[in-house]
Order: C-alpha cells, then structure tokens, then sequence
C-alpha cells in the first residue's frame, strides 16, 4: 500500500491488498433487469444495485442489506507512515479497517468540509428511486451545457447509510462506489459513499468525511457495460472534477466557450 500527498485535502492511494469487499454483477437471463451488482462485505451482502433494461420506463432498484460496520482491521498490518502523518489524528481504528478492506486498485482520498442533505431518494439513470432516511446527497454538480465548448462533466455523490430510519453520519471514514455512465452519458459520473461507523448518526456531526473515492480497480462500476469494452476506469478529467467538487471547489477542469471577437 502506498499513499502520495496531492495537497492538504487529498491525496493518491494505491494498494494491492485482496481486500473484505468485492462486486458480485450478475446478468440473470429470462429477467426485467439487465445487471444485478451486490456490494460483498466479507462474503456477505451489503448493498444491491439492480439495473434495468429500458432506462426511463423500467425503474431502477437499490436495497441495502448490512453496514460495513463489521469491518475488521488486521492486527498485523497498518496503513503506511505517509497516510498517518497526513491524516493525524483523523486515523482511527475506523478509518484504519476502511483502508485496509479496499481491494486493490488506485483511491482517490478526500477531507471533505461539505455537509451531507437528507433525503428520502436519490437520482440514478433517468429515475429518481425512492429509499429511506438513509440517504443524504453530498453534492450534484450539473453544469450548463451552453456555457462549454465541449461536453461538460456532472458529477452526484450520495452517502447511503445501512439504516432506513435513520439519518447517516455527517462526517467519519467512508467508502466510495464509483459509476461511468450514470445519468446514461458518457461525461456522467456518481459515487455512493457507505460509512464505516455508524456510532455518530445525522448530517448535523462536527468534523469531516474522509471519503474513499475508486478510480479503478472492481469498486468502479459501468451502469451501461455495452459501452466498454474493459474493466472500466475514471478518465482524469473526470477525477478531476470530483476532487475539486469534494474537497469544496469549483472545479479547475471547467472551460466555458470562448467569446468571439467583433468586427
């Protein structure tokens, strides 16, 4: 595991650890939906993504299953030196079994000041799916397309807790699940943020996400596989966008149309 500094509020993991979680994507045959993808935490189902075939007039459907609160961290490893020094005392046991369960792949780590909105859904594909209070929207960043001289990205993140009457913490160690493709737009990309503890609930929490945020590796998910011939892997610009947006930022990538002159 290796951990290199970008600035103050985020930085570059890689790690080739096996992990505790896994993406199980099935295509059941003789079925309404096109890909199921469960979220496996220790052989043990999480959460459950079910992708239908026509976008817009089938519905998509989400059920959380468990937490990750049964994540346990090694006794015998620890996150490197780098990642301590940069996180101080934000690195808890929490945030040290978080790190240690992602499965190999490259992280994009974020100290995120934004506050969490309740809400009783989230917008996925063309659908807004209804859930419980456990799901709050981080940020939905959807650019005018006129003011670009090109195909502008937008960005969603939600925080998905495990309970559905109750609200998610405000802040603590997180782990992300990373989308192409998810408002059914090649330049479209969301993140379901999933906390670790679950002992300080509400969007009203002091402190700061620490959010876990896949650009590759099998946490990052194609909701229009047909598209992609590869395990699929966020573009840079894309990380970009949502490091800027996460951290709090207007996004550095943005380049409106170029004025043309007079005369």
């Amino acid at each position: 595991m290796e951990f290199e500094v970008i600035n103050h509020r985020a930085g570059l993991l890689k790690t080739q650890r096996k992990g505790d979680l896994l993406i199980q994507t099935a295509n059941p045959p003789d079925s309404s939906w096109a890909y199921i993808h469960k979220l496996m935490v220790m052989g043990r189902a999480s959460l459950e993504l079910r992708i239908p075939y026509f976008w817009g007039h089938d519905d998509f459907e989400l059920h959380v299953e468990s937490g990750l609160s049964s994540l346990v961290s090694p006794e015998d490893e620890l996150p490197p030196e780098s990642l301590w020094d940069w996180l101080g005392e934000a690195l808890d046991e929490a945030t040290a079994s978080a790190l240690l369960a992602l499965p190999a792949g490259q992280y994009l780590i974020v100290r995120s000041p934004l506050s969490p909105h309740e809400l009783t859904g989230l917008s996925i594909g063309s659908d807004w799916v209804e859930t419980g209070r456990h799901v709050a929207r981080l940020l939905s960043y959807q650019p005018d397309f006129s003011e670009f001289d090109h195909i502008p990205i937008d960005y969603q993140a939600y925080i998905i807790g495990a309970e559905p009457h109750e609200s998610p913490p405000g802040h603590g160690p997180m782990i992300g699940l990373s989308f192409e493709h998810y408002a059914a737009r090649r330049s479209s990309f969301g993140s379901f943020f999933l906390p670790v503890s679950h002992e300080t609930p509400g969007t009203g929490g002091h402190g700061e996400l620490l959010l876990m945020l896949p650009m590759t590796g099998p946490l990052v998910i194609d909701l229009m596989p047909s598209f992609t011939a590869s395990q699929p892997d966020w573009p840079e610009a894309a990380l970009s966008y949502a490091c800027d947006l996460l951290t709090g930022d207007e996004p550095r990538a943005r380049r409106p149309k170029k004025r043309r002159r007079k005369g």
